[in-house]
């Protein structure tokens, strides 16, 4: 699936719900071992590898379901998804300037 997925082959709720949802949260995980697991005086390298990972799985997962977006039966899903995707993106991009 991953494969067929990442090249734009799969049919979009498989993405959306087998590889979104557990995305999303793993990102909830691991921002929530950051914010309240660490302690305080945590070396560099631990932040700068979890804000790789979360940057990796979000960019990988907004790919796969941008190209896979098309593969619908109805138009009105593609344009609905890769809203979507486009608007918690640019979230994302607010969250992060706002908090630093």
């Amino acid at each position: 699936m991953f494969k067929s997925a990442w090249a734009g082959n799969e049919p979009l709720w498989k993405v959306w719900w087998g590889l979104g949802i557990p995305s999303c949260a793993i990102v909830i995980l691991i921002n929530a071992y950051v914010l309240y697991v660490l302690p305080l005086p945590t070396p560099r390298v631990i932040w700068i590898s979890a804000i790789v990972v979360q940057i990796v799985l979000i960019a990988a997962w907004s790919r796969t379901a941008w190209l896979c977006a098309p593969n619908v039966k109805h138009r009105v899903w593609m344009y609905l998804a890769r809203g979507w995707i486009v608007l918690w993106l640019l979230s994302q991009v607010q969250r992060t300037l706002q908090h630093g």
